[in-house]
């Protein structure tokens, strides 16, 4: 069993944070004359904490948002008689600050920040336990919702460096397309055609001749395979180029193989993507679907893609055979690398991608890239940007 997500690579940070709690338990070995239950209320408010602390590293949305309600309640319950029990408002600060949009994370911690400033006023707490709570709530949460920001600012650097060298590599690789097609193609279709006119010029039933057409017969599909290979340099047409098209594209081709049944569907109003992100959320999309068709036995696979408000979400699943714990805790099959170039991929986006599979129920793999940086900003927004920077100039 993992405490932690293997794929965020939080390292020994999340244990070390765990050391506050401490606060809490221990403050009712210094107040006199603890009764029983409180030392039981102590315990069990101290386990439903870890439970919920762990469980947010994995949480998001409503889950997460249910966390951070339950850290503040357990917050409310046991600040009053428990000094150490406002560790739990900082606690909470801290999983808000990764609330979605940042909007709601932001109200999420001055909610969090009133509640420990009005219990404290109402209850009349004694400022050396009020202090702490009040100042380090805020201090966290901004903290963590600074460290939100700089992640997404980040990502976006590392999507601006990957789009430079992705415009290079593809203006490289169309010049050695143009060159082949100009060069060896047109040369080659030029033999072909000085071969054909010999071969007519022998008599039919002759041997010689025979040979020639079979030699210009594995020529002509030669020359197709490799006008086919200077295509695949080119890049995508911007009709192929929409996500989900694509990724339609791709379940077709394998459907031509497999006998499952497969389908895509889009939620929500399809908006102008990152090249990159576009070309990654494939690339992973693709790596899903190959390993659903080839690997799972599953009668139906889906690719769903939704563009959220918050998120680009690209959902692959099948109702396959499904694979084990012991294999998803590895990262993948000795050998198989699949799952392993999804999750860099993903990390590279500033993507969070899960995948949740029980032998014989399926799996289900699910990438979240963030709006900041999946989506392109529209036309209309740029330009109302850049008028309220000019009034306020």
């Amino acid at each position: 069993m993992q405490l932690l997500p293997p794929h965020k690579d939080l390292g020994w940070k999340p244990f070390a944070w765990i050391i506050y709690i401490a606060f809490f338990v221990v403050f009712p070995v210094l107040k006199p004359h603890t009764t029983p239950l409180e030392w039981v209320a102590t315990i069990a408010a101290t386990l439903l904490f870890l439970v919920l602390y762990f469980r947010g590293y994995w949480a998001r949305d409503r889950e997460l948002a249910f966390i951070v309600v339950a850290m503040t309640a357990l917050g409310v319950a046991f600040f009053p008689t428990n000094g150490g029990g406002g560790s739990f408002y900082i606690y909470a600060a801290s999983f808000a600050a990764w609330l979605q949009p940042r909007r709601r994370a932001i109200w999420s911690i001055a909610a969090i920040e009133a509640v420990v400033i009005a219990q404290t006023l109402v209850l009349r707490i004694h400022p050396f336990y009020a202090f702490w709570p009040v100042v380090f709530t805020l201090i966290v949460g901004a903290l963590n919702l600074q460290e939100q920001l700089d992640n997404a600012a980040n990502a976006r650097l590392r999507l601006a460096h990957d789009e430079i060298s992705h415009l290079a590599k593809v203006a490289e690789r169309e010049r050695i397309a143009r060159d082949l097609h100009d060069t060896l193609l047109q040369g080659m279709q030029g033999l072909i055609w000085r071969f054909q006119a010999a071969s007519d010029r022998i008599p039919p039933g002759e041997p010689a001749r025979q040979l020639l057409e079979q030699s210009l017969d594995r020529a002509d599909k030669l020359l197709e395979e490799s006008r086919d290979k200077v295509k695949d340099l080119r890049p995508m047409s911007g009709a192929v180029a929409d996500l989900a098209q694509a990724l339609a594209a791709e379940g077709e081709q394998l459907t031509k193989l497999h006998s499952a049944q497969f389908r895509v569907s889009v939620q929500g109003a399809p908006r102008d993507l990152h090249p990159i992100v576009r070309e990654e959320g494939f690339l992973i999309g693709r790596e899903a679907l190959a390993n659903a068709f080839n690997h799972s036995a599953a009668a139906n696979i889906e690719a769903e893609v939704t563009y959220g408000e918050h998120a680009l979400q690209i959902r692959i699943r099948d109702d396959g055979r499904g694979i084990s714990e012991t294999v998803l805790d590895a990262g993948g099959r000795p050998g198989h690398f699949g799952l392993l170039g999804m999750r860099e991929r993903a990390k590279q986006l500033g993507a969070n991608i899960e995948v949740w599979s029980k032998p014989g129920a399926g799996t289900e793999i699910d990438v979240r890239v963030p709006a900041e940086v999946a989506y392109r900003p529209s036309q209309a927004a740029t330009r109302g940007w850049r008028f309220r920077l000019g009034a306020a100039s």
